[in-house]
């Protein structure tokens, strides 16, 4: 009954906002750095003493046999980082993308809304519930890594990183640590395979770091955020030529964009993941229903333009805007500010005197 509710919702929604004009308030480039918690990204050093300091909390060492390379002794930390970033796996969407695709549902115009409806415990289930066959199948595809080559030589992770990912490793690996981030080109994907993917540019990857940098610790997502760079002009389902990413993690054609104008996009789609995981997905439970009300109740007081084109949008350009421009997104929308306040930060608001949960102000 919920379902029907939202679908109807969503249907008188983008019936109401075909014609609306833009609004002078939306999200520009200058708010970033105008964000009341704009976070400066960390330097390399910084970034080196902060994995040390953290990997000197924990006394647990182990060791590391696989792909040719063996290490003894190594902060357990260090050596989990390392293999998450090394095993090409899925992620939850890939894998109800490809089951969607497999069940002839990608004919229907239901598209991402359609594997949200799945409860994240299903979610779950289905990662662990994996075909053996297939995540062996993914590992061979990037058998062209010869990492003994390449680093059989090492006795330490930082060696192991600096010969695989030269002088990409360090924020690679500072990325996984700090914030789940995975964001080695040796993922592939689950469901495109590994041929569209690409190395990320040392200069994409300190794009990535400011984008993070901005992320309050309380917000970051419990599951591993995967970020794949698809290589230029591949046509696959979904990208229309004008699609930047989505919340799988796929970023397409962002090479050009300056580190502030990044950070939206990837801020935008982390805001997916979240909305996620705190139940706000159609289908999930009564707390989108409540949410699809709110829009429906006050739909001229959008966010941007990409708020017009569904609730889900709307949501994740809400939540972008409560983090970098909260007094804007109140001066649009009250009710949506309460709601975000109440239901994903959990009463907390950001301000020059509330920014102590990030990273580098929590060492």
């Amino acid at each position: 009954m919920i379902f029907k509710v939202a679908l109807y919702l969503f249907f008188l929604y983008n019936i109401a906002n075909n014609a609306k004009a833009e609004s002078s308030e939306f999200l520009k480039l200058e708010d970033i750095k105008n964000s009341p918690c704009f976070q400066i990204s960390p330097t390399e050093k910084q970034m080196l003493s902060w994995i040390k300091k953290t990997a000197s909390r924990q006394q647990r060492s182990q060791s590391f046999n696989k792909f040719g390379i063996s290490l003894n002794n190594q902060p357990r930390i260090y050596i989990e980082a390392l293999e998450d970033l090394l095993t090409p796996k899925p992620n939850f969407i890939e894998i109800l993308d490809k089951k969607i695709m497999e069940s002839n549902l990608q004919n229907q115009r239901l598209k991402i809304e359609n594997y949200r409806a799945v409860k994240l415990k299903d979610i779950y289930e289905m990662l662990f519930d994996l075909n053996t066959n297939e995540t062996i199948m993914l590992q061979n595809s990037k058998a062209s890594y010869d990492f003994q080559k390449l680093a059989g030589e090492c006795n330490n992770v930082f060696c192991v990183f600096d010969q695989i990912f030269g002088d990409r490793g360090l924020i690679i690996l500072f990325l996984k640590l700090a914030y789940n981030i995975n964001a080695s080109e040796l993922q592939g994907h689950y469901f495109y395979g590994t041929e569209h993917v690409s190395p990320w540019s040392k200069i994409d990857l300190e794009k990535i770091l400011f984008s993070a940098s901005q992320l309050p610790i309380s917000l970051l997502i419990k599951s591993e955020f995967q970020v794949k760079r698809f290589i230029r002009g591949k046509n696959i389902r979904g990208n229309s030529g004008t699609k930047l990413a989505d919340a799988s993690g796929i970023f397409f054609e962002v090479d050009d964009l300056s580190a502030e104008a990044f950070s939206i996009v990837f801020v935008h789609e982390y805001m997916h993941r979240i909305a996620m995981e705190n139940g706000l997905s159609p289908g999930e439970s009564e707390l989108f229903a409540s949410w699809l009300l709110l829009v429906e109740t006050f739909s001229s007081d959008y966010p941007s333009r990409v708020a017009l084109t569904s609730p889900v949008e709307d949501l994740a350009e809400s939540l972008v805007m409560y983090l970098f421009a909260p007094v804007k997104l109140k001066r649009i929308s009250t009710e949506r500010y309460d709601f975000l306040k109440k239901h994903i930060f959990l009463e907390k608001e950001f301000s020059s005197i509330t920014c102590s949960d990030f990273v580098w102000l929590a060492l």
